[in-house]
């Protein structure tokens, strides 16, 4: 049955031996470029592996590793809290005190929330501020990207603050100037009610074409300012990165709302809310295993970055930086799964946004079996994938698989549970990397450009050829 799936070697080859090695000729892999296991959860016993202890770039599949020890970490039931405080007293709509917008590093803060922060304030009769106004992000350390290694201008990119909205993206509208070279842009914050001009984060013209790839690159050492290529089409939309203090941008849209409210609210400031400031309202996200739901679904980085840091704070009391956060996630893996060789395992961020970041395909099934193994409050870790987008002619099985993928140039995997043909729970874990091709990339990688290399992109096709073509080969005959 498997055979039906893979083409037949041409006569200059030598024939091959199973049906992992048809297919690594098929897809045309070299041995050494992809290490799997397949294994049964119950007993944890292999079933199928090549390769399975060598450590490789798990790109996204790396939050698998933050999810389910968050989940571990901080519980359920946990949600994340932004808070807005006040001090002093409100006197015919004038607060003579301070107001305090502070973060909990909550991930899918949204504008839409941010209202609802206005309506505390009118309800409260506030109508104008005489003190000061300050953003509190000082639950984690904020950070201008998540990987300064990778490409800038991409919105997967962003910087990191325990204040941040919108997934730290902005929606940047540019249309060219009637006889003229320059560009009119907007800049805006997206919401349901309603799209936000964001004025704080502004825009330029690059000075010339240096190179037609490079479209966009940041600027400003406060706040973004993007600097536009003279290259580009007349008129056009995009979606990019916050970069430079996503705390106070964030800030600075709450004041713009507020203003649209008729409240007037001084320019804010970076403060630790005192002990002493008054609750006046607190959003709460949706509980983690929602947002774990659809991070795992939308592979979005900031929100493991978030997730991970906000579950060691809760675990050594200190905030840590992404590096030392990932870490402080392996370190309690070590100490949660004592059996597992964790030898070459190594993370630089909770996103899998970095070629430097290595599981193997044994340490990573370990981690799929703890968390298939373990419920906290109903909630059954498989049940937060989702099946691997595939198309029809693998529509068979794709209700059967709950994955999730990771895609780098040179460097994709895919990792979850499956229910076999036999009706039995399996899990496996599928990671491709091209060392060497990869390795050359990053020596050669400029961060002013977004596009994936035309080979790498082949590449990837080949890799998810590959891995739907091996698990619909296990589902079908196990």
């Amino acid at each position: 049955m498997a055979a039906l799936l893979v083409a037949a070697p041409s006569q200059s080859q030598t024939p091959p031996t199973s049906v992992a090695e048809l297919l690594l000729q098929r897809y045309d892999f070299k041995d050494e470029d992809v290490g799997y296991l397949l294994f049964d959860l119950t007993t944890g016993d292999r079933l199928a592996s090549h390769r399975p202890d060598e450590p490789r770039i798990p790109a996204s599949t790396s939050k698998l590793v933050v999810t389910s020890a968050a989940l571990q970490i901080l519980g359920a039931d946990y949600r994340f809290a932004t808070t807005l405080l006040t001090t002093g007293a409100i006197c015919e709509g004038v607060l003579y005190g301070g107001v305090f917008l502070r973060g909990g590093g909550d991930p899918t803060l949204t504008t839409d929330d941010l209202r609802e922060f206005v309506a505390a304030l009118q309800g409260a009769g506030v109508k104008r501020v005489v003190g000061r106004f300050a953003f509190d992000d000082s639950l984690l350390p904020t950070t201008r990207a998540i990987n300064p290694q990778h490409p800038v201008a991409v919105s997967y990119n962003p910087g990191v603050s325990a204040l941040s909205v919108n997934y730290n993206r902005i929606f940047l509208n540019w249309r060219r100037k009637p006889n003229s070279a320059a560009f009119k842009t907007l800049v805006l914050s997206p919401a349901d009610g309603g799209p936000v001009v964001i004025d704080a984060i502004t825009t330029s013209m690059l000075p010339g074409v240096r190179d037609r790839r490079i479209k966009f690159i940041p600027d400003g050492a406060q706040l973004d300012r993007w600097l536009l290529s003279p290259a580009l089409p007349a008129r056009g939309a995009i979606d990019l990165p916050i970069r430079n203090n996503p705390g106070r941008v964030t800030a600075l849209l709450f004041r713009t709302l507020c203003r649209q409210h008729g409240i007037d609210l001084p320019v804010p400031q970076a403060a630790v809310t005192p002990p002493t400031a008054r609750t006046l309202f607190t959003h709460y996200s949706a509980p983690l295993p929602d947002i774990i739901t659809r991070v795992l679904r939308y592979s979005n980085n900031l929100a493991a970055e978030l997730i991970g840091q906000v579950a060691t704070r809760r675990l050594t009391s200190h905030a840590l930086a992404l590096h030392e956060s990932a870490a402080a996630i392996a370190s309690w893996y070590r100490r949660t799964l004592p059996t597992t060789d964790w030898r070459g395992f190594q993370s630089l961020n909770h996103s899998g946004l970095s070629s430097q970041t290595r599981h193997s395909p044994q340490q990573l099934a370990d981690i799929l079996r703890y968390a298939w193994s373990t419920r906290l409050g109903g909630v059954s870790f498989p049940d937060l994938l989702s099946p691997p987008p595939w198309g029809n002619r693998e529509e068979r099985i794709r209700d059967v698989v709950k994955a999730k993928s990771g895609t780098m140039s040179y460097a994709d995997g895919l990792a979850g549970y499956l229910t076999a043909a036999t009706g039995r729970q399996l899990g496996f874990v599928i990671l491709l990397t091209d060392f060497a091709k990869r390795a050359a990339l990053d020596a050669t990688c400029n961060v002013q450009l977004a596009e994936q290399p035309p080979e790498a992109q082949t590449w990837t096709g080949r890799a998810k050829a590959f891995e739907r073509a091996l698990v619909t080969t296990w589902a079908l005959q196990y």
